[in-house]
């Protein structure tokens, strides 16, 4: 069965990647993939980069059309740091997990923060 959903996310309780330059704060973005949960087929979705904040809200709207009953989403925070990459944490969850239009979950590795999903 084919579909189409609009997801929008937001982070809260990421550490502190800048430590080192006494920034205090993570200048996250957000990297999505969709597939099966074994095999990611588009990783080609990214949010903005939020600045400062260890609780971002991205205004990033996706909107993904899919194949099957229940995709699979796989999510990663990155943390920029003048274009260089450092992953703060991920996540994965179905279609079936936003039954209820909201899900949160923590990010791996453990005390990396929360991810919220919002449906609509």
């Amino acid at each position: 069965m084919a579909g189409q959903v609009r997801l929008r996310f937001s982070a809260r309780g990421l550490p502190d990647h800048d430590p080192a330059i006494g920034a205090g704060t993570t200048d996250a973005f957000l990297r999505l993939c969709v597939g099966d949960g074994l095999d990611w087929i588009d990783c080609g979705y990214e949010t903005e980069i939020i600045q400062d904040d260890e609780n971002p809200d991205w205004s990033t709207t996706f909107v993904l059309n899919y194949d099957g009953d229940n995709p699979a989403f796989q999510v990663t925070v990155i943390d920029d740091d003048s274009g260089a990459e450092h992953p703060v944490g991920s996540m994965i969850f179905w279609l079936h997990d936003l039954r209820a239009g909201v899900h949160q979950a923590d990010l791996f590795p453990q005390g990396s923060g929360l991810v919220i999903v919002q449906k609509f």
